[in-house]
């Protein structure tokens, strides 16, 4: 994995987190596919380059005992979890299905190639950067003052990991999909 040292103050804990403790999710209960997803899943949110589907009932059933104190989950039913699918490499954005979500639990199944970074980046603070139905401030983090980047990582596949959203963040130049779950409690 490689990462910029800490800079500024910013550590790695501020943008990700690994979680060992959490099993590795059974080859039976993963969709590894787009056509998979797509033909098994209700599709949630639809931006182009970027989707999430429900996931099944019988996965969420099997992750729901894993998750209570990760997600701090009182409720079985506030526990969302979601297939994503990116097909193409996303601008700098702060989560917009997650609303109200500071971190999500991710579980990458493909990663959409060699050496793709998730990045954090340093934006003014009046940039739009939600892509949620309407204009917004489109900037290409290979093409950004890299100055401004805070943070990156190669995220490894079948690793639970908690990211930050809610800071402005974007996913390298993909060369095939980039396929995984993502999991957080809609009441946080």
């Amino acid at each position: 994995m490689v990462e910029l040292s800490d800079v500024g103050g910013w550590h790695a804990h501020r943008f990700i987190e690994y979680h060992l403790d959490l099993p590795q999710i059974p080859d039976n209960l993963l969709f590894t596919t787009v056509d998979e997803i797509r033909n098994n899943c209700e599709v949630i949110y639809d931006a182009y380059m970027y989707k999430t589907y429900k996931a099944p009932q019988e996965l969420s059933d099997y992750l729901a005992p894993y998750m209570t104190d990760v997600l701090k989950l009182y409720l079985a039913d506030n526990m969302q979890v979601r297939y994503q699918v990116m097909t193409e490499q996303l601008p700098i954005h702060k989560d917009y299905d997650s609303k109200g979500v500071h971190k999500v639990l991710n579980y990458h199944i493909t990663t959409g190639g060699d050496n793709v970074y998730t990045r954090w980046w340093d934006m003014p603070e009046d940039a739009n950067l939600i892509f949620a139905h309407g204009a917004f401030d489109y900037h290409m983090g290979d093409h950004y003052d890299q100055s401004k980047k805070l943070y990156e990582t190669i995220i490894p596949t079948n690793k639970w990991h908690k990211l930050t959203v809610n800071i402005p963040h974007d996913i390298g130049y993909i060369t095939s999909p980039r396929i995984g779950l993502r999991l957080w409690n809609t009441w946080l």
